[in-house]
């Protein structure tokens, strides 16, 4: 993804930024104590595994591992950015199945990775098994095997051609829940025998003991005969159509799409509900660790005692936040593929507020009064005039939807785009004008707006325009891929992807070069509170500058969270958007 990012800054005095030092004075020292801040959750998770006294879950970007049973995670690195649908350990490996990129391996615990897709010729993996020595996934059509821990694969599916959402081991079988129902092999998946159990799609299938559960939409099925025939096992359930089903000794779970979790402690005769204080009601995946039970859902993990309803939102916040906005006491997030979320604690905690736009890929927020905008990197623009509850696309005249950055102006609205420069809104977003006469480079990253000038940066440098954007002219760094933006007064900055920071002092007619004690060029975020300068760059360092940028020191250390892609300063907190962690926070000290 690029780095595309509109920063929304709010200049309220900080502890240590009351006054710049002189311009040959070093920075006044400002201790910035970073916390991660609890989110915005990763969005869906589809898949556990554990592997000793770890345990990870695939995302949809992400894989995370926790080694004390789901109170923390922490993102795992070397893996491609994609939906992990499946997970499986066999021994000291950890398989991974992908949307489209085949199966990764970890033989150390998830800290490297190699893609092990040697005869593999279906790249959606949707499940994962261990038997013995053998390693099975499930595809879009049927299955494949491997029996030298995943170098090499073949086809083993004579009889089953349909997607195969899950897989289990009974006894000496093996048993696949598909599209097209139950399917059952007796030979180590050489060959398939469909079976009859309610209808189709079957989503879930797990063992448990001599007995094999299925989930239907038609509820839960048990098989005591390993998969020949099946009866119906969903007394108690208030709602049918399981998505995931998990087993902890005696005790079976169960997650309902729009019902939550149910257990059953007889074998799956009767269930009863222990949802409780779970807030979301999709549960996509469930796993037990000791006395733990996990439930993935489209907002992250939750965690319960398995004797309690009493549900934990953890720390699993592997979001790639790319823009920060405050509307009064509200901040927003923007986030990649999940749309935006909203903390009304100073980040304590987060909440989707993205209805209307779930898997938007957000780029870029602006605040116009009451309003709000979000702009997608696929999609165009949302707008939303109730505080972030529900949003409506509103791209009327904007012939490319791919934006990359938003800036509003008195009742002006601004739209960078990624291929054809600039639009601009005079009625709240409701039409666009094109307004890029003069603007030779149309790929722009970031706004910054001062009186009658708007300054636009571009991966051809910045421009500016004083006429409400109808024209524009350079206005200096055209070699540079300008990332960002930032006025200090009346003092411009510009971040750039691999130069560091430029300083210009009348307009972009002229620009200073102004890294001294800058140790990472790659900035990718620019942010501004009275005397203090915050960038933030490439792999995840944050510097600070107190004397207009002529020196910079590092402010820190920031918990690994990768790039940092936006900023925002709010009364004592530095906020920061990160590639791989949510959002931190700093305290100015």
């Amino acid at each position: 993804m690029k780095s595309l990012r509109l920063l929304f800054l709010l200049p309220l005095l900080a502890p240590g930024c009351e006054k710049a030092t002189a311009p040959d004075e070093k920075p006044a020292f400002t201790t910035i104590v970073w916390e991660r801040s609890n989110g915005p959750h990763c969005g869906p998770v589809y898949a556990f595994t554990a592997s000793g006294t770890a345990m990870f879950a695939g995302t949809t970007r992400d894989i995370f591992r926790s080694m004390d049973h789901g109170v923390s995670w922490t993102a795992l690195h070397g893996l491609p950015p994609t939906v992990f649908f499946a997970l499986a350990a066999s021994g000291a490996s950890i398989f991974a199945g992908t949307l489209g990129s085949g199966i990764f391996r970890s033989t150390d615990s998830g800290t490297s990775w190699a893609s092990v897709n040697d005869g593999v010729s279906d790249p959606t993996i949707w499940s994962l098994v261990v038997s013995g020595e053998t390693v099975f996934a499930g595809t879009d059509h049927g299955v494949f095997r491997s029996t030298d821990n995943g170098m090499i694969w073949t086809a083993a599916g004579i009889g089953l051609s349909a997607r195969v959402y899950g897989l289990t081991v009974s006894g000496t079988g093996l048993i696949a829940s598909t599209t097209d129902g139950v399917s059952v092999s007796t030979d180590n998946g050489d060959s398939w025998t469909a079976v009859s159990v309610g209808a189709s799609p079957v989503f879930s299938v797990v063992s448990s003991g001599s007995d094999v559960f299925a989930g239907t939409p038609d509820g839960i099925f048990r098989s005591t005969d390993n998969g020949a025939s099946w009866t119906p096992a969903s007394s108690g359930m208030t709602s049918s159509g399981p998505m995931s089903l998990a087993v902890s000794g005696t005790d079976l779970f169960a997650g309902i799409t729009g019902a939550g979790v149910f257990r059953s402690s007889d074998n799956g005769t009767t269930w009863f509900a222990i949802g409780g204080s779970l807030t979301t009601p999709l549960v996509l995946a469930l796993a037990v660790s000791g006395t733990e039970i996990m439930v993935g859902t489209d907002d992250g993990v939750y965690r319960s005692s398995t004797n309690s309803s009493a549900w934990t939102l953890t720390g699993v916040a592997g979001t790639s936040v790319n823009a920060l906005a405050a509307s009064g006491a509200r901040l927003f997030a923007g986030v990649w593929n999940s749309g935006v979320f909203l903390s009304t604690d100073n980040g304590s905690s987060w909440v989707a507020a993205r209805s209307g736009m779930e898997n938007a890929h957000i780029t870029s927020l602006a605040v116009q009064g009451t309003t709000l905008f979000a702009g997608a990197a696929v999609g165009g623009v949302f707008v939303s005039t109730n505080g972030g509850d529900t949003w409506t696309a509103t791209n009327s005249g904007l012939s490319d939807t791919h934006i990359s950055s938003l800036a509003a102006v008195g009742t002006m609205l601004f739209a960078g785009t990624t291929y054809s420069g600039v639009y601009r809104s005079t009625d709240g977003g409701t039409s666009w004008t094109p307004t890029s006469s003069g603007l030779t480079n149309t790929q722009v990253t970031s706004f910054a707006i001062f009186d009658a000038q708007i300054f636009a940066g571009t991966y051809g440098g910045v421009f500016l325009s004083t006429n409400n954007g109808t024209h524009w002219n350079s206005a200096g760094l055209s070699n540079a891929v300008v990332t960002s933006l930032v006025l200090s007064g009346t003092t411009l900055f510009a971040g750039t992807k691999f130069d560091g920071v430029f300083r210009s002092t009348n307009s972009g007619a002229g620009w200073d070069a102004v890294d001294a004690g800058l140790s990472n060029k790659g900035v990718l975020a620019l942010a501004v509170d009275n005397a203090c300068l915050f960038a933030g760059t490439v792999d995840g360092g944050v510097f600070l500058s107190t004397d207009n940028g002529s020196h910079w020191t590092t402010v820190g250390p920031v918990p690994s969270s990768g790039d940092i892609h936006c900023l925002a300063v709010r009364n004592e907190d530095i906020f920061a958007g990160t590639a791989l962690g949510g959002v931190i926070r700093g305290t100015i000290r």
